[in-house]
């Protein structure tokens, strides 16, 4: 009966961490191409980040008007990434990050990139910053 117990246990356990593994799996792609792209707006390389943009993203904003979309929309002077996407859901096809940025000013924006996965590579759809947080002293 314990040995029964024991090994049903480690059974579960072996799904949960299989199933954990697998997630983490599917969404690496997905999150290390959201973690290129922060990384370029941190550096200001704007072609670079709009490189990673979806075609969708080009038609609605072309690159001529990619840095002033970015600055409009409060995602200028980010210096570094503060907390990395651990918020994330992934779908077969589309995923949201939902990473915290610190700017320069002391503020911090939480955003959401919407991916999506076209020809086996992860592409930025869209950009929404949902929360400005003040700077506490």
């Amino acid at each position: 009966m314990l040995k029964t117990l024991f090994i049903i246990i480690v059974c579960i356990v072996g799904l949960i961490y299989a199933f954990y593994y697998v997630l983490n799996k599917a969404s690496q792609g997905m999150r290390d191409k959201a973690m290129a792209f922060l990384n370029a707006l941190i550096v200001e390389d704007f072609n670079k980040a709009y490189a990673m943009t979806s075609p969708e993203f080009k038609v609605n904003v072309p690159v001529t008007d990619f840095e002033q979309y970015l600055l409009n929309g409060d995602l200028f002077e980010i210096s570094k990434i503060e907390r990395y996407i651990g918020d994330y859901a992934i779908g077969r096809l589309s995923g949201n990050l939902y990473p915290i940025l610190a700017r320069k000013d002391g503020t911090f924006l939480k955003i959401d990139l919407l991916l999506l996965k076209q020809d086996h590579e992860w592409l930025i759809h869209s950009i929404a910053v949902k929360q400005t947080i003040a700077a506490t002293d």
